[in-house]
């Protein structure tokens, strides 16, 4: 017999893993596009038009130097959670008016989202997708260090757009008006574009957890990871595609990403084809059978390949869904007389999973006058009329059998 099926608590599960942190005087410049002076050039990472920047101890201050701005970083940012924090200055001349986020497609340009946070007085933010009549009111303003800290965060599984505490914005269509389905490459590039008068300025904190400043010139964050999660349980014995993810930091170049898949055993999975997947790339789709119960660990590992690593990983349920098979040891009659004992014979209990051992069983007698009563291998019939014997039995994991037959007792001689 195969071995019970492991309990699962939770068929999907990110597992964040150890975050392991190095630093570095100096980095080198073989996966990082911008380095000067032997450390992390923060600014080099922005194209900007119509602004200037320039770093602070725990920000980017850019500085209108036209009534219109565009800022734009040259690296593809993974989708899933994607977040940007930013504050506004003090700014007693009310400079500075609005501020448009836009996310696009690393592939295609035209399946984007257009977020725009704008002036609408002194103390009112407004909030909007891809410039659509309904506008959403948010906390704080733009004026002020202390009261405007904006974050914005977009997820993939919802495509919703938050600011993580009073408003959540479902985006159904493109920029362009078309339909949005999500970013099929899962990553995305993000362009701004900031209005005011000229010396408006906004301060940029952070970037999919990234510190920007003096405080932040080494790259502190791991990868982020997108795993898509549309298997959490499927049949036993069933062939399944695990699907490519993908990695990418704010700093790095390029996140390297590997993939490990273990069974309810713990031994190492192999793919149809006998690839052994252990530290196999994780951008690749992998086929693979799955011929136990319980719980296969998809793990993921993504590292810059400098100072950080992350793991994060979800499971596959693979559950007993099959009932015990009973087969009696013998036949039960079908006619006896009242007053006569009926034997009850033993059953003979087989599961696909479970020991025979295991399984529970039980019988109960329904007689004609509507009472059940248990019993265990013998009852005799008091009454004239039938009575249905139920065997039933349930394996570890609750999946039930029942087994019924009918007996009539009918009246003997001088009955």
């Amino acid at each position: 017999m195969k071995r019970s099926v492991i309990a699962i608590a939770a068929v999907l599960c990110l597992l964040l893993g150890s975050l392991a942190f190095t630093s570095s005087a100096s980095v080198s410049p073989d996966n990082y596009p911008h380095i000067k002076n032997g450390e992390i050039d923060l600014l080099g990472y922005f194209e900007t038009k119509g602004a200037s920047a320039k770093l602070q101890e725990e920000s980017i201050d850019f500085t209108l130097t036209a009534e219109t701005a565009t800022i734009t970083f040259d690296k593809p940012l993974v989708a899933d959670g994607f977040n940007f924090q930013w504050i506004g200055v003090n700014d007693s001349g009310k400079k500075l008016q609005a501020l448009t986020l836009t996310l696009a497609d690393s592939v295609d340009a035209d399946c984007a989202l257009k977020t725009t946070f704008s002036r609408i007085s002194d103390t009112a933010v407004g909030f909007k997708v891809n410039d659509t009549p309904r506008t959403y009111m948010v906390a704080g303003n733009l004026h002020t260090v202390a009261d405007a800290n904006f974050t914005l965060i977009y997820s993939e599984e919802s495509h919703s757009l938050t600011d993580g505490m009073n408003f959540t914005v479902v985006a159904d269509k493109c920029q362009n008006g078309n339909s949005f389905n999500g970013f099929a490459s899962n990553a995305v590039r993000i362009s701004m574009t900031v209005t005011g008068k000229t010396g408006a300025t906004f301060s940029l904190k952070s970037i999919n957890r990234q510190r920007f400043g003096t405080a932040f010139v080494q790259d502190n964050v791991a990868p982020s990871v997108y795993v898509p999660m549309s298997l959490t349980k499927a049949l036993y014995n069933s062939t399944v595609t695990l699907p490519k993810a993908s990695a990418y930091d704010v700093l790095a170049k390029s996140a390297t990403l590997t993939l490990t898949v273990k069974s309810p055993s713990g031994e190492v999975l192999k793919t149809t084809d006998g690839t052994l997947l252990e530290n196999v790339a994780g951008d690749q789709e992998y086929k693979v059978k799955l011929n136990e119960y319980g719980a296969y660990r998809v793990q993921y590992v993504a590292s810059d390949g400098v100072n950080a690593t992350r793991s994060i990983g979800y499971q596959i349920a693979v559950a007993d869904t099959g009932a015990p098979i009973m087969k009696l040891t013998e036949e039960i009659p079908a006619f006896v007389k009242v007053g006569e004992a009926i034997r009850l014979p033993a059953a003979e209990i087989t599961d696909n999973v479970s020991e025979a051992e295991a399984c529970v069983y039980w019988i109960n007698v329904k007689h004609p006058c509507g009472k059940i009563t248990a019993e265990k291998d013998s009852f005799t019939p008091d009454v004239q009329g039938h009575y249905e014997i139920t065997y039933s039995c349930y394996d570890e994991q609750g999946n039930l059998c029942r087994l019924k037959t009918t007996v009539y007792a009918e009246k003997g001689a001088g009955k």
